[in-house]
């Protein structure tokens, strides 16, 4: 009877266990993975938020958090623009522009790095002035 019992809670709990979250570097990867470096230049990211595309660096935490209208989804500066291809950006301000990360043929592999993207703002850690309270 414990056998069984044992058992059914092993399967119960092995149904209902979620996947472990990306780490910090396995989503910048996946993010680099997607990116065809034949037009576009791979990321770096510091654990800080900075991201590095080709000549252009800005940090996560500074992108402008209101909507600015031609993006079709946009999560605090980070924007899909729905055109074809389809470009996953990180918008500056509506004056400077963007910093295009990719252009993708499918919608699906646009939004999979805009969501990498999103999760990986949440994996980064705001620097702070070592003087602010």
């Amino acid at each position: 009877m414990k056998k069984i019992l044992l058992i059914l809670l092993l399967s119960i709990t092995a149904f209902t266990v979620k996947a472990q979250n990306m780490t910090f570097d396995e989503t910048v990867k996946y993010i680099n993975d997607k990116i065809d470096t034949s037009r576009w230049s791979k990321i770096t990211v510091t654990r800080n938020g900075t991201v590095t595309a080709g000549d252009k660096t800005v940090n996560l935490f500074d992108l402008p958090e209101t909507h600015i209208a031609f993006y079709s989804q946009y999560d605090k500066g980070i924007a899909i623009w729905f055109n074809h291809p389809y470009y996953v950006s990180l918008a500056l301000d509506s004056s400077i522009g963007r910093i295009t990360i990719g252009g993708f043929s499918v919608e699906k592999d646009a939004e999979r790095v805009y969501n990498a993207l999103v999760y990986l703002r949440s994996l980064c850690t705001k620097s702070k002035d070592p003087f602010d309270k």
